[in-house]
């Protein structure tokens, strides 16, 4: 037939490096509709896609990038796509100089594991620590406004936020599953994630509170987020003017105080 992903998808895999570049960035444009997925996943979209994402070239890594970004919001890709073996690769990306990559990897990371048996395979595959290296506070510019390098510190300040909120999304998903708990506490999740109550953004305070809240479910695990000093940053959160945040913040305070050894620690908070 002379519709478009069949040649699109061959291109993927054996054109120049700047007719990939176009045939990706065609194929990202073609996975925003949803309706289309399933002519994507037939035609065999999704294997040159991962291939792409260990491209030399960043751009072509960007485009393949987004197009999965994009794809992996729908429940059918988000099993296959892992099936098709892009968990090491996007781990990789998860550690690229790129910002843009690595704000890719973290939202496909984070669509992925929507999914149940995502969020093991994610952890079982080495996904977490790349992730959590992403939650550290972006550094905060120091150029002056006026100067040469101020707006070029300025976006890439922004972009590390952008990364920061992304892979802290990807972890509260984690957070949920129970056989993932006791993995993430003992890579260490749990300082981190008190660094995200810290932030001025009330998007990425109310992603590390929820990674709280899915952890202080357990009482063992309660126990070490009271005993890393989480209580305070939490009680701090409940006066902060995000109705989101104050029901993260309350809901993991609610878990804790389930535990009677924990109940004079968050009165003396």
């Amino acid at each position: 037939r002379a519709g478009g992903p069949p040649p699109l998808v061959t291109l993927l895999r054996s054109g120049s490096d700047k007719v990939k570049e176009h045939a990706a960035g065609a194929m990202r444009n073609l996975s925003m509709n949803p309706e289309l997925e399933a002519d994507l996943l037939r035609e065999g979209a999704l294997a040159p896609l991962i291939s792409l994402l260990s491209s030399p070239e960043i751009k072509i890594q960007l485009q393949a990038a987004v197009a999965l970004r994009n794809l992996s919001v729908t429940p059918d890709s988000k099993i296959k796509i892992v099936e098709e073996g892009a968990i090491p690769v996007l781990v990789t990306l998860l550690r690229s100089p790129d910002l843009r990559l690595q704000e890719q990897a973290a939202v496909i990371f984070r669509n992925l594991s929507v999914n149940s048996e995502n969020k093991v395979l994610v952890v079982q595959g080495d996904a977490v620590p790349g992730l959590l290296a992403l939650l550290r506070t972006p550094q905060d510019p120091t150029a002056a406004e006026g100067d040469p390098e101020y707006e070029a510190q300025i976006a890439a300040y922004k972009q590390s936020l952008k990364v920061q909120e992304q892979a802290a999304g990807a972890m509260r998903n984690l957070s949920m599953h129970a056989e993932n708990k006791g993995k993430l506490v003992s890579l260490g999740v749990i300082p981190p994630t008190l660094l995200l109550l810290q932030s001025g953004e009330t998007a990425i305070q109310e992603q590390g509170a929820g990674i709280l809240r899915n952890m202080s479910v357990s009482a063992p695990h309660g126990a070490i987020i009271i005993s890393d000093g989480a209580v305070p940053y939490l009680v701090s959160l409940l006066r902060v003017p995000d109705l989101k945040v104050q029901e993260q913040a309350a809901a993991t305070l609610r878990n804790l105080s389930a535990t009677p050894e924990n109940r004079p620690a968050l009165v003396q908070a």
